[in-house]
């Protein structure tokens, strides 16, 4: 039997009518269907709605992305001339190293030592602060709108020795060809040769960006000044070496030979401001002039070596000029700077009577370094500068001395050990002595309320107790800072004269002597002793305060050279040269060339041949321990500021 699968199936009638729910579905069907068919749109303004807020959101993540991107440049900016600044802080910093001589003036030449010189400008770190803007504003913006700058006008320059990295620079490869006695191929070797030295002369200093083919007026600083404030729109740091390398020299001659088929090569015209413009342009060697007595024309140069450097009128960019009114008398060697800027003056010379001295020819020779002695572009021969025209044979060195753009602050101070720090009460008004917890301040030569702070001491029955301390980095001759301005200069002198010890304001490098603050003499006799203060109130251009702090020679006082103050003139400094002194003599012991070293005891009690028997003195006769260096940089993009502070030792000395 078989068996047989069962097979289930279902009729069609179980199918053929709907269920009354399905049949009401389907009648309502084609009412919901032409409901949905008539459902309407969003309206334009729900279109402009959403589309504003979608384009609010695109604005806002537009922003944030911005934001990123310039918070990534800033970042960016400022990393880059941070590192840039360390880089410069890094090199002025083996350079101060690598100082050749003891900073004990005044040095003798025979050791051959080189030098150590540093210029300090009538400007300091507050001048732009103080006296650039509107000082009734209390916008801050306008009441100090130059606050960025600081000190842009010092310079300094020594010789220095290299460690493992020598110096290198550039001379005529026809100069390297005769030392070796083959004879040049011209005009092929005229072309610069790299050589390398391991002693050098370098040069730091700021100056404003110009147009080196645009010649200034005589001894005038040009600049570019869009706001008119005075004040340089862009300085550049410039860092210049010249190496020391007297073996270079013409074995017969002893000077460096010289070559005219084209153009001059090697002589310097007989200009004494602009004459070494040339040759400085043409070699990265430490030269001075030797003087051609048969030529009207030009001198030659010789390669310099560290002995030769000791004696400041073979140092770069320094000249003597003729005096008026003095037959055959010159200044000593003087730095070739352009006049003052115009802030560095401010307050009216009737008020800054210790820069000026009541003198229409206040800041003559006390600017920046002349941009006749910074590296240009002199292969244009339409272009005529400072006397002596172009030469395409001459290259284009422009920017080559440039170590960096965009400084706004190149400040030196020295270290005195024994200038005051003062205490002054803070916002309550009242002075605490300085306790825990108190709101005192201490003050320094280098803030604007110094002065402020010495004239509160008149009076005082324990003005010690407002004494601080004593030792700071401070100004070369901090002291013209601290009174500028003030219409009593001389009785603010006097407080700080009358003040007992410890106070010591004729400290080691203040460079005036407070008795004639207010007079016709008022800086210190080193300082016009060395003639880098002069004065003369009969002629003109006669004024000149070049405060720097130089390791000096006491080679004046035995080169056969008469250097005489001038006693016969109204006003104070030292000359040199054949002297035409006056009838009668004046009563100075100062008659004769070479009385410090002529085994006499011209004037007494010193001893034989004492310091006060010399004819010249160093401007600042102390030893120096130490020099800061404040370099400060903007980025222009960000106007963010850096500063940088390098700090040279010089105790081991």
């Amino acid at each position: 039997m078989h068996s047989h699968p069962t097979i289930s199936i279902t009729s069609d009638a179980e199918f053929s009518q709907p269920t009354s729910e399905v049949a009401a579905d389907l009648k309502e069907a084609p009412v919901n269907k032409r409901r949905r068919a008539g459902r309407r749109g969003l309206t334009l303004i729900e279109v402009m709605i959403a589309t504003t807020i979608t384009l609010l959101m695109l604005a806002a993540l537009t922003e944030g992305f911005k934001r990123i991107g310039d918070s990534i440049s800033e970042n960016r900016a400022a990393l880059e001339v941070s590192n840039r600044l360390r880089g410069v802080a890094f090199r002025l910093k083996q350079d101060l190293e690598g100082v050749t001589v003891r900073l004990t003036p005044p040095a003798n030449p025979t050791t051959g030592q080189g030098y150590f010189q540093y210029y300090e400008g009538p400007m300091c770190d507050y001048t732009a602060s103080a006296y650039v803007g509107d000082k009734t504003s209390s916008d801050p913006f306008t009441y100090a709108p130059a606050a960025r700058y600081g000190d842009i006008d010092d310079i300094a320059m020594f010789t220095t020795r290299s460690g493992d990295t020598w110096h290198t620079g550039k001379v005529p490869r026809y100069i390297l060809k005769l030392k070796q006695g083959i004879t040049p191929t011209y005009p092929a070797d005229l072309q610069p040769e790299v050589i390398a030295s391991q002693y050098a002369e370098v040069i730091w200093f700021a100056r404003p960006h110009d147009d080196p083919q645009i010649p200034n007026a005589a001894d005038s600083v040009a600049y570019d000044d869009a706001n008119g404030d005075g004040l340089p729109d862009v300085i550049k740091l410039h860092r210049r070496v010249l190496l020391i390398r007297p073996d270079l020299n013409d074995v017969v001659s002893g000077k460096l030979p010289s070559y005219t088929g084209a153009g001059a090569w090697m002589l310097a015209t007989k200009d004494p401001y602009y004459g070494m413009h040339l040759p400085h342009q043409q070699c990265d060697l430490s030269i001075r002039r030797v003087v051609d007595p048969s030529s009207t024309v030009a001198d030659g140069v010789a390669a310099n070596s560290l002995q030769d450097l000791m004696l400041p009128q073979n140092r770069f960019a320094h000249f003597v000029r003729p005096l008026e009114k003095v037959s055959n008398g010159y200044s000593m060697p003087l730095l070739a700077l352009d006049n003052a800027y115009a802030v560095s003056l401010r307050p009216t010379p009737a008020v800054n009577s210790v820069l000026n001295n009541q003198s229409p020819n206040a800041g003559y020779l006390s600017g920046p370094l002349s941009e006749a002695y910074v590296l240009q572009n002199r292969s244009d021969p339409s272009v005529t500068l400072y006397g002596s025209a172009g030469n395409p044979f001459y290259e284009n060195r422009i920017g080559e001395d440039v170590i960096a753009s965009f400084c706004v602050g190149f400040d030196l101070r020295g270290y005195d050990p024994h200038v005051p720090l003062l205490m002054l009460p803070g916002n309550d008004g009242v002075y605490s002595g300085g306790a825990a917890g108190s709101d005192d301040i201490v003050v320094s030569p280098n803030d604007p309320g110094y002065g402020t702070a010495v004239a509160s001491l008149a009076g005082m029955a324990n003005p010690a107790t407002r004494l601080a301390g004593t030792g700071e980095y401070v100004d070369l001759g901090w002291v013209r800072q601290t009174l500028n301005g003030f219409t009593n200069a001389g009785a603010i002198a006097t407080v700080m004269q009358s003040m007992p010890l410890p106070f010591r304001f004729e400290s080691s490098l203040s460079g005036v002597s407070l008795p004639r603050v207010g007079t016709a003499r008022p800086f210190s006799d080193s300082l016009y002793r060395s003639g880098l203060v002069f004065q003369d109130g009969n002629a003109v251009n006669q004024f000149w305060c070049q405060m720097s702090y130089d390791s000096w020679t006491n080679a004046y006082e035995s080169d056969g050279v008469l250097q005489s103050d001038t006693t016969e003139l109204t006003g104070a400094g030292t000359l040199s040269g054949t002297v035409q002194l006056p009838s009668p003599i004046p009563g100075s012991w100062r008659l004769m060339a070479d009385t410090g070293r002529d085994g006499i005891d011209n004037v007494g009690p010193g001893g034989v041949d004492d310091a006060i028997e010399w004819e010249t003195s160093p401007p600042f006769p102390d030893p120096l321990r130490s020099i800061k260096v404040l370099m400060r940089f903007e980025e222009p993009a960000t106007r963010q500021l850096f500063q940088e502070t390098v700090t040279g030792e010089f105790i081991s000395y």
